[in-house]
């Protein structure tokens, strides 16, 4: 193949809001719950809505994922200053978020996310 990647199928997806990293399933009165039901509702909704009735992924897929990362209200200006145009590193960590979106993915733009 010369080097080049070849790109099938491709589509693009945006979702406004603050990024979510996937909490573990939470336990109580005597069951796991999933704390993060309702928002992975919403996100899927606005994922469903740009998907349209397209056919579902198979097979292996490449997701190209960007976080815009919000700076804490909590820092001074200074330290905002110091921030601003730098990567992220700090919590929530990038494999979380992947993940959270993958789970909204999932019966939207893929059967199962073991693709």
């Amino acid at each position: 193949m010369n080097g080049k990647v070849k790109y099938g199928n491709t589509k693009h997806y945006i979702i406004m809001g603050d990024p979510i990293a996937l909490a573990r399933a939470r336990y109580g009165r005597g069951k796991f719950y999933d704390s993060q039901k309702n928002t992975k509702l919403v996100w899927g909704i606005h994922l469903k809505n740009q998907h349209h009735t397209e056919f579902q992924f198979s097979g292996p897929i490449l997701m190209d994922v960007i976080f815009y990362m919000p700076i804490p209200a909590t820092y001074t200006q200074k330290k905002k200053a110091l921030t601003l145009n730098q990567w992220h590193y700090l919590r929530p960590d990038s494999s979380n978020l992947v993940k959270f979106i993958e789970d909204v993915a999932t019966t939207i733009c893929y059967k199962d996310d073991c693709i």
